[in-house]
């Protein structure tokens, strides 16, 4: 899992698990995360994890909500 995807879930879980809300909670996330680490991406975000995961996980957060 990306820290992207930790991070949304920290949010989900503060916020007391809204629903509708996960691309908001993404969109947070990847902010949050951006700000923590303004000149690249962070260790936890260069996995071994093949592209199509990742881009599956933000696909999967972006449908929840329909």
């Amino acid at each position: 899992m990306t820290e992207i995807a930790v991070r949304a879930q920290q949010l989900y879980e503060e916020e007391g698990r809204p629903e509708g809300r996960s691309l908001e909670h993404w969109t947070r996330a990847e902010q949050d995360v951006h700000e923590m680490h303004p000149h690249g991406m962070a260790p936890a975000m260069m996995s071994d994890e093949p592209a199509s995961e990742a881009d599956r996980w933000t696909e999967e957060v972006m449908h929840l909500d329909q």
